[in-house]
């Protein structure tokens, strides 16, 4: 049954069942209701008084349920109790766990009598009733009238004082109706065993977990409401990962542990922003117990799952076919290779593989790079051998393969040279070399045809950062008078002497 529109303009009674009720809690929850549909739904009074209670109900929740540091509605209780009211509805149980009654509704009722009249219409008797009752309706309107001007032209200071106290006492039974508060609980009926009951809210001090990651995993939750809600603000969810990485990074120490300050050359803090490699280190120094380490583990595998989401996030653009969530993205491409887990690797080029590379709307250029510069960051091999075999090619087209080529080969020198194995950087050289020295020549040829153009157009794209990659992972070699080679020409000579790939610059001994 569709859901009637609120007058708010005339604040009048408004008739709704309990699905629709439930509807407009769950619309509000889902962030599908309209900017004004909540607003609309808690001003109005409803006719029923039980679900008139609810509706007063919904509008406290706020209050019951503040949302604390984090912004919106209510805390994630609060959304939690609204949700359960919700199911409530739908089975027409009420805020006592009573049933919701369903009787006659006013629509149906006025349908009802409206097709009476047009039944009865029709016969004499139907007329001459009708000849009475408008007889009737104008004696009556003229000794109305005549009430009225000897009312008028006899009353007093006094009684019009009668008239304002009445029609004070009028509104002031109105109020009532409308903000008639919920009894206490203990005075409620018991809800039916299998219903839930709606929990009371709590407000527990800032010390309640005793593990020290209290504030932690309160921006997680902050976080991932943030990455569930589609009417969330980029700069939110921006604001919500800088809390979550920062204590990613940083974690905190258990209760009734002395932190150390760091020494002067700040060696201890740097420590602090390496995975898994120090953390045991970390925790040994800070007298961490196993039990809490394991917990810190815990957060930092919830915190890297919410990093990986917010790296797929999405909100296209009708008009213009664009990602407006691209800020949040490369924001996480950054903090995913900031955590130096080479676990994450594999799942950022999964994400890349089943999400980025295969969107329907232009990627932008940055968070190609971003996200191939996560994987250098972090520094797996493997990511660097995928890389080599995916994104060494002379594909000219699309448009979006040469980008990501151009992304995957900008990010291939920040890995660290001096712990990438000889044999792959050996592969890697000589596989840029013999793909990319045939380009370099066809595009330095002096000719108008399209092969020739075609070149040109793709080397000047790749062509700055193809040479960079070789020089890089070569160790910078350099020619008689000391200049480092600068063209994949030059390289291709240089690696004729340099092919062994058990000598000098392929060994690492």
């Amino acid at each position: 049954m569709p859901r009637p529109r609120l007058d708010a303009a005339t604040m009048k009674r408004v008739e709704q069942t309990a699905d629709q009720v439930a509807t407009t809690i769950e619309e509000f929850l889902d962030g599908t209701c309209g900017p004004y549909g909540w607003d609309d739904f808690l001003s109005i009074t409803l006719l029923d008084p039980q679900l008139e209670r609810i509706r007063s109900f919904c509008g406290e929740v706020k209050t019951l349920y503040p949302p604390g540091k984090q912004r919106g509605y209510c805390s994630t209780e609060g959304f939690r109790v609204l949700r359960s009211l919700a199911e409530r509805l739908r089975r027409g149980i009420d805020l006592d766990g009573r049933v919701i009654e369903d009787g006659e509704s006013a629509p149906e009722s006025r349908e009802r009598r409206r097709r009476g009249h047009q039944r009865a219409r029709g016969t004499p008797a139907a007329a001459r009733r009708s000849r009475r009752r408008l007889l009737i309706a104008v004696v009556a309107v003229a000794v109305g009238i005549s009430i009225l001007v000897a009312f008028l032209g006899i009353r007093t200071e006094d009684e019009g004082d009668d008239v304002g106290d009445a029609i004070a006492t009028r509104d002031a039974e109105r109020t009532t109706l409308r903000v008639e508060p919920l009894p206490p609980r203990s005075e409620r009926e018991t809800p039916p065993s299998d219903l839930p009951p709606i929990p009371e809210p709590t407000r527990a001090p800032e010390t309640q977990r005793p593990d020290g990651l209290a504030d932690a995993h309160r921006a997680l939750d902050r976080l991932e409401d943030l990455l569930r809600s589609s009417r969330s603000m980029n700069e939110d969810i921006l604001a919500a990962l800088a809390d979550v990485v920062q204590l990613y990074l940083q974690p905190p120490p258990p209760p009734g542990t002395v932190t150390h300050a760091p020494p002067p050359d700040g060696t201890a803090t740097e420590r602090r922003f390496v995975h898994e490699a120090n953390l045991r280190l970390l925790a040994e120094e800070e007298g961490w117990s196993e039990a809490y380490l394991a917990k810190v583990r815990t957060f930092r595998r919830s915190a890297e799952r919410l990093f990986l989401e917010a790296l797929r996030l999405q909100k296209i653009e009708r008009r213009s076919e664009r990602n407006l969530r691209d800020d949040v993205n490369i924001q996480a491409a950054q903090i995913l290779g900031a955590t130096g887990n080479p676990q994450v690797a594999s799942k950022i080029q999964n994400v890349l593989e089943t999400t980025i590379f295969k969107a329907q709307h232009e990627v932008s250029m940055q968070l190609l790079v971003e996200c191939f510069a996560a994987l250098a960051r972090i520094g797996d091999e493997d990511s660097l051998e995928w890389m080599v075999k995916e994104f060494t090619h002379g594909k000219r087209s699309p448009r979006s393969s040469v980008d990501r080529l151009v992304a995957a080969q900008k990010a291939m020198i920040v890995f660290d040279r001096e712990r990438v194995p000889g044999a792959l950087r050996y592969e890697l050289v000589r596989e840029m070399i013999k793909t990319y020295a045939g380009v370099e020549s066809q595009a330095s040829q002096s000719s108008t045809d399209v092969p020739i153009q075609a070149a040109k157009v793709f080397w000047n794209r790749i062509g700055s950062d193809a040479v960079k990659v070789v020089q890089y992972f070569s160790f910078d070699p350099q020619d008689e008078d000391g200049e480092v080679l600068a063209t994949m020409h030059e390289y291709q000579e240089w690696f004729r002497d340099h092919k062994n790939p058990r000598k000098p610059p392929w060994s690492n001994d």
